[in-house]
């Protein structure tokens, strides 16, 4: 079986191509083509059912403990804001897996405070995750704003370059390549960082949502830790950490 996906597609004629490839596999093929173009092909997914949503939910916020009655009922609650939205769900579910028992009040209190049209705002709640981060954490997660969008990092390289740039701190008995690991797990554990590609069952490879890279990328700049350059060229930042991107084809 063959499997294959084909990304920005722009019209139609330039998809004929595509056939050839599995030509030499016979007929068990498969193929998805990702178009930015409606009039080309359009998948629209649908949204997650409320018991997708719901097991979704528990598989990110019940790693640590059993939930009770009371979990389930303000679960529930919170989750229904999420508009079903996958990204929301599991980032609701990190924030609250690290919290007591007792605390999912205090969360549930705060974001009922920032409801928007009786849902849960997206971007206040990516940085409410952010900001429960200790602040090695903090470090190296708003360091990832400095790869370019849907990039795919491989694993090694981030744990040299966060031991390098001196977010690693030195712990006895320790290796710091080791703790570099185990800072980029948690993350991935507060779904701040999505798991790329696998082999031999271990990460290999590991990728950060738009929408959470735009915040590293915002809170960096407020912090003046990076700065990064488009295609139009500004004046020289001073921050310490500087990226150049083109977004010319």
């Amino acid at each position: 079986m063959v499997y294959a996906v084909v990304s920005f597609v722009v019209n139609k004629t330039s998809t004929l191509w595509t056939p050839r490839i599995f030509q030499r596999y016979g007929k068990k093929q498969r193929s998805w083509q990702i178009e930015r173009y409606k009039k080309i092909c359009a998948h629209n997914l649908r949204n997650l059912r409320q018991d997708e949503s719901w097991q979704l939910f528990c598989k990110k916020a019940f790693q640590h403990f059993n939930a009770d009655e009371e979990l389930n009922i303000l679960g529930r609650e919170m989750v229904q804001k999420c508009n079903d939205l996958p990204l929301a769900i599991i980032v609701l579910g990190g924030i609250l897996s690290r919290k007591r028992p007792q605390e999912w009040h205090v969360v549930r209190d705060h974001l009922w405070q920032h409801l928007r049209a009786d849902s849960i705002e997206i971007h206040f709640l990516l940085a409410l995750s952010f900001n429960a981060l200790p602040y090695q954490l903090k470090q190296c997660f708003l360091y990832l704003g400095l790869f370019p969008e849907d990039s795919e990092m491989e694993i090694e390289k981030l744990i040299h370059l966060f031991v390098a740039e001196g977010f690693i701190p030195e712990v006895q008995n320790h290796v710091m390549e080791d703790v570099a690991k185990d800072y980029l797990d948690e993350l991935i554990n507060r779904s701040l960082v999505q798991v790329g590609r696998r082999s031999w069952g271990r990460i290999q490879t590991c990728r950060v949502h738009d929408l959470l890279r735009d915040l590293a990328i915002e809170k960096a700049k407020e912090l003046s830790l990076l700065y990064i350059y488009g295609d139009i060229t500004p004046v020289m930042s001073s921050c310490p950490r500087q990226a150049i991107y083109s977004t010319r084809d």
